[in-house]
């Protein structure tokens, strides 16, 4: 004999009405599709989009290739090692600073493949480069392939320390900044594919998402796992009243890269002035004085 059983679904505040609002509010404006469920009484679907589309479409910034380095402006590094294996993911580097109010910006972004493979030690020369451009000796990476990524850097003048959160554990930070619109990308094609393509899954008992590129042969995530945790370390700092240089004078670059060409390349930190004499040898940009 079958028995039949009944059930009560409904939102948490309908059924306990002592419930804190403002903390289902808050839990709502960090994560929308995990609130649904834990507050919301709705039931989850195996696999959801990371973030909607329309959240995406407000942290893009068409025509941002790069940013330039400004002053009395601390920023912050990490990188997504790989080993070079043909087909494998990127070496990637992102670098972000946080601005007025909480908002945090992707600065570089320096992604080294290659259909056959790529050299790892000039790889990590260039991702190096990169960091001491902005004046960063100290960047943060995941735990890939234990030390030996740590070694190399440090033979380029890098201190890389092993992040204290996961991948997963870092876009759960990073969601928030996207939600509530804090979040300034750069322009490149394959890290919004990336973005786009993240994918949350339940985990069992109800722990939180596991959050991850999609599986399948050409899914890749490294990109957005640098820009992500540079974007999580610069929500951790504290932000600066101002974003515009002693000079006054904020620049708008879109199509310049520091490290096209390596007689552009500086293996050292640069000054604000020298950047700028550096950039003026490079055609197709222009500073844009503040109104």
């Amino acid at each position: 004999m079958s028995r039949r059983v009944l059930y009560l679904q409904g939102a948490s505040v309908l059924l306990n009405p002592t419930l804190d609002k403002s903390l289902v509010e808050a839990a709502y404006q960090d994560d929308a599709e995990s609130a649904r469920a834990e507050w919301g009484g709705e039931f989850r679907s195996d696999v959801t989009a990371y973030l909607t589309d329309d959240v995406i479409d407000r942290a893009l910034c068409p025509g941002e290739r790069s940013r330039t380095r400004l002053q009395d402006i601390r920023y912050v590094g990490f990188v997504d090692p790989a080993g070079g294996v043909a087909g494998g993911d990127a070496m990637t580097c992102a670098i972000a600073h946080q601005g007025e109010r909480g908002r945090v910006f992707v600065d570089q972004l320096v992604a080294v493949d290659h259909p056959q493979g790529f050299d790892t030690e000039a790889a990590v020369e260039r991702c190096a480069m990169a960091l001491k451009s902005y004046g960063v000796t100290t960047a943060q990476a995941d735990k890939y392939a234990g030390l030996w990524p740590a070694q190399s850097f440090q033979r380029h003048g890098i201190s890389l320390v092993a992040c204290e959160l996961s991948k997963s554990e870092i876009y759960r930070e990073t969601a928030p900044l996207f939600v509530s619109g804090l979040v300034s990308l750069i322009d490149d094609a394959r890290l919004e594919v990336e973005l786009r393509g993240l994918e949350r899954t339940p985990k069992a008992g109800g722990r939180g998402d596991a959050i991850d590129h999609a599986p399948g042969r050409g899914s890749h995530d490294d990109r957005i796992n640098a820009v992500a945790g540079a974007l999580w370390m610069a929500s951790r700092l504290p932000s600066p009243r101002a974003e515009f240089s002693a000079s006054g004078v904020t620049h708008c670059l879109t199509n310049y890269d520091p490290l096209g060409s390596r007689e552009d390349r500086i293996d050292r930190p640069v000054s604000i002035p020298e950047q700028e004499r550096l950039l003026a040898s490079v055609s197709g940009f222009r500073f844009r004085e503040r109104e």
